[in-house]
């Protein structure tokens, strides 16, 4: 029982640092200060994590590169279209749910996977309790980030111009050194 709680544990506390992943910030980013997409998208996001995650370790086995460059692309995506949003000054009107489940369910981030790995080494029902600290862990970490981030109007294009080139700089590197 000490082990599933602490595994629990510590599945919640990698949750809260997933959720503060450049990726994550720039798509949060897109939705400005409109808290119920944001919302959507934080609980999408996790949602679309606990859908994909046992059936996604089994695939990544047999799939692993391919699943990876889906991933960072994807990732890669959010990052630049968060530039091309900053720079042209038009907005993107990209459902919440829609960029949630994306991004949950088809990035692969080491975090999902070590939290998938602390899952099935537990039994269920706790392997569930496991995946749904992460996903709690997640969701409001980027809710919190992204509804406590005010940056002042004046500074907000430039704010934006650097999530966005360190998502982009972070995923390429990933995707360059990835095994």
């Amino acid at each position: 029982m000490v082990d599933y709680l602490i595994s629990t544990l510590m599945s919640f506390l990698i949750g809260i640092g997933h959720g503060l992943e450049p990726d994550h910030i720039s798509t949060a980013r897109l939705y400005k200060k409109d808290y119920k997409k944001i919302i959507k998208f934080a609980v999408s996001h996790s949602a679309g994590y606990i859908l994909i995650a046992i059936p996604i370790i089994y695939l990544a086995s047999f799939f692993e590169e391919e699943i990876l460059i889906i991933s960072y692309i994807t990732g890669i995506f959010f990052g630049v279209l968060l530039m091309i949003e900053t720079v042209t000054g038009k907005e993107f009107d990209i459902d919440p749910k829609f960029a949630g489940v994306l991004q949950g369910s088809v990035v692969l981030t080491p975090s999902k996977i070590l939290t998938i790995v602390l899952a099935f080494a537990s039994p269920f029902p706790y392997n569930v309790g496991i995946l749904l600290a992460f996903a709690i862990g997640s969701t409001l970490s980027i809710m919190a980030f992204s509804l406590l981030t005010v940056v002042p109007a004046k500074y907000s294009f430039w704010f934006n111009i650097v999530v966005s080139l360190i998502t982009i700089t972070y995923i390429t590197f990933q995707l360059i050194t990835s095994p």
